[in-house]
C-alpha cells in the first residue's frame, strides 16, 4: 500500500486529508492507497517519520518547509528559488525528493490580475511567504517581505502611506486569522489603504479572515487562500502519480 499524507503542526484543522482521502475514493484506489495526519511539533519528529519507512509521500506545513528542502537530494527549482518545500516523495531508503507546489499554486490564482500589480508586500517570512516571493519575482514584479522578527525586508513599523501609495498586492502568508484565532491579523495601518490595492491571504479557514475583512472594508479586492490550496494539492497529487506509479 502507498501511504500518503500531510506533516507539521497543528493538523486540527487541515483541509488535506478530507481532500485527498475523497480523490483517492474517486479514483478507486481505496486499499492501494491511503492518506493520513501525521503531526510533527518538533524538527526531530519530522526528520523521524522521514526516515521511518511508514510513509512515501507528504505534504509538508507549517513548520517544516524549509528543514523538507533540507533533507532532500534533489529539489525541483522552485523548491530551491525559495529555499523551501512542500511536496516530498520518499525512497525505501528514507532519502527523499522535494517540490514546492505553493508557488505555482499561487501563481494560478493571479492570472487574471497580474498585469496591474508590478510591487508586493509579502507578510512574512516563513516556507509558505519564501513560496510567493518566489512566484512574484519568477514573473518580474518587485516584492519586499515584512516581519516583526527581523528576518524580513522591513519592519510592520515601517509600513506607511508611501509604501502602501506604492504598493498593488499585499499577502498574508502568517497564520494569523486562521481558525479558531479569528481575531488576530497581521499589524498594518488599514485606515491607510487607498482601496486598490489586492488583500490576499493564504489562510482559508475561515473564508474571509480579519485581514481580508478590514481590507473590503476600505474598498480593496480580496482573495482568500482556498483556491491556490487546491491548486497545490493537485500539483502535489501529479507529482506522486508520477514518482509513486500510483496508476
Amino acid at each position: 500500500m502507498i501511504h500518503l499524507g500531510v506533516t507539521g503542526w497543528p493538523l486540527e484543522h487541515s483541509f488535506s486529508p478530507a481532500y485527498f482521502q475523497k480523490k483517492i475514493r474517486q479514483a478507486g484506489l481505496t486499499g492501494k492507497v491511503g492518506y493520513s495526519k501525521y503531526e510533527t511539533p518538533a524538527r526531530e519528529d519530522f526528520i523521524q517519520l522521514i526516515k521511518s519507512g511508514r510513509v512515501n509521500g507528504l505534504n509538508v506545513t507549517i513548520p517544516h518547509k524549509k528543514v523538507a528542502l533540507e533533507q532532500a537530494i534533489w529539489a525541483d527549482d522552485w523548491a530551491r528559488n525559495a529555499g523551501s518545500a512542500n511536496v516530498l516523495s520518499i525512497l525505501p531508503n528514507g532519502s527523499c525528493t522535494a517540490w514546492n507546489t505553493d508557488a505555482p499554486g499561487f501563481l494560478l490564482t493571479l492570472s487574471e490580475l497580474v498585469d496591474g500589480i508590478r510591487f508586493a508586500l509579502i507578510l512574512g517570512t516563513g516556507g509558505a511567504a519564501m513560496g510567493v516571493k518566489t512566484a512574484l519575482q519568477s514573473i518580474g514584479i518587485a516584492c519586499l517581505m515584512v516581519s516583526s522578527s527581523g528576518k524580513g525586508d522591513l519592519d510592520y513599523r515601517n509600513i506607511d502611506k508611501w509604501l502602501l501609495t506604492s504598493c498593488d498586492l499585499i499577502v498574508n502568508c502568517t497564520p494569523l486569522g486562521t481558525f479558531p484565532n479569528t481575531d488576530t491579523c497581521p499589524d498594518i495601518p488599514y485606515r491607510l489603504l487607498s482601496g486598490r490595492e489586492i488583500l490576499y491571504d493564504l489562510v482559508y479557514n475561515p473564508s474571509e479572515t480579519l485581514f481580508l475583512s478590514r481590507g473590503k472594508t476600505m474598498g480593496c479586492y480580496t482573495i482568500n487562500g482556498a483556491q491556490m490550496l487546491v491548486n497545490q494539492a493537485e500539483l502535489s497529487w501529479k507529482i506522486w502519480c508520477s514518482e509513486l506509479n500510483i496508476f
